[in-house]
């Protein structure tokens, strides 16, 4: 059930504002992605919720900068079926990820409430602009710190696809952190971007990870006394094999 935002007295549907569009004639062709966004509020249990993300024992120092819950589900038929389950498991190879490639990693699940507001999320502002009505999802609720004066790195391992159809990044809340830069490029080496921007809360990046190579560039504090602090969820989209 979507949530309906008031006006006036009036309750009015969420909408979706689409801010830059760039497609060669359709998905699936040369590279596609759109910024939008949309004005489904966000609840404070919602916001709370990051607060209850493990740390990510994958990432490699001693500073650990990003925390992580994540959960899978089938969209199918215009419904969403979320995997039951505390742990999950979630493998890249090296080839894609160079960072934490061909390793086992597991997280715990996401929880049902926010898999809850982020289906109605995703029906809202994103699946509309996607041609399959079944995919495989796989959802990644993300926290990335800069603390200490030390920067939080959402990408670690550079420019990359993830392996995916489509990759959707969600903006939550940035509290007390300037960088973090979203770019894309048509090749991972390419001086030439498609798109550079910070991306504000509510706005959302759909990308063909197919076709496009993505980076979230490093976050740093404003106030040096307090944690700076980037919460996105990241969803992937992959079409069901045909066996």
């Amino acid at each position: 059930m979507v949530e309906k935002t008031k006006k006036d007295g009036m309750e009015c549907a969420p909408k979706v504002t689409l801010v830059k569009q760039d497609k060669k004639t359709h998905l699936g062709s040369e590279y596609f992605y759109e910024l939008g966004t949309c004005s489904m509020p966000i609840p404070d249990a919602i916001l709370k919720s990051f607060e209850a993300l493990p740390t990510d024992p994958y990432i490699k120092g001693l500073v650990k900068y990003r925390k992580r819950r994540y959960r899978t589900a089938l969209y199918e038929k215009g419904r969403f079926h979320w995997e039951e389950g505390e742990r999950f498991e979630f493998k890249q190879s090296k080839i894609l990820n160079t960072y934490v490639g061909d390793i086992d990693r597991v997280y715990d699940g996401i929880f049902p409430h926010v898999c809850d507001f982020l289906a109605q999320w995703l029906e809202i502002s994103v699946l509309p602009h996607l041609e399959s009505k079944n995919y495989l999802i796989g959802a990644h609720q993300l926290r990335v710190i800069a603390t200490g004066g030390r920067t939080g790195l959402p990408a670690p391992e550079g420019f990359h696809q993830d392996g995916f159809d489509y990759v959707c990044i969600i903006s939550i809340q940035r509290v007390n952190v300037r960088g973090g830069k979203t770019i894309l490029k048509k090749k991972k080496n390419d001086r030439h971007t498609l798109f550079e921007g910070y991306l504000k809360p509510r706005e959302f990046l759909l990308l063909d990870d197919r076709s496009l190579f993505h980076y979230k560039g490093d976050v740093q504090q404003i106030d040096q006394t307090a944690d700076g602090l980037r919460d996105v969820f990241v969803v992937t989209f992959q079409h069901p094999k045909i066996i």
